[in-house]
């Protein structure tokens, strides 16, 4: 997410239990879990974070596969 109300934002979103929070000089970045995106929204509406952009990233199929077995592999070999 984008906004320059970083700490209000990483407040709001880890009160709602997102993880692995990270900041950088605009975005805050972290795990949502399971949490509806309309959840979010509304939570830093109602903490009157200004929001400049605003989405979720699910992982791909092979970051999954990574993240469960701990390896990858190259389909080029």
């Amino acid at each position: 997410m984008s906004t320059p109300d970083l700490g209000p934002a990483a407040e709001t979103l880890q009160g709602l239990g997102v993880t692995e929070l990270k900041t950088t000089e605009e975005t805050v970045e972290g795990d949502p879990g399971e949490v509806p995106i309309e959840k979010f929204a509304a939570a830093l509406v109602a903490a009157d974070v200004r929001i400049h952009g605003f989405g979720l990233e699910r992982p791909s199929l092979e970051d999954a596969f990574v993240a469960l077995t701990g390896e990858g592999f190259d389909v080029a070999e």
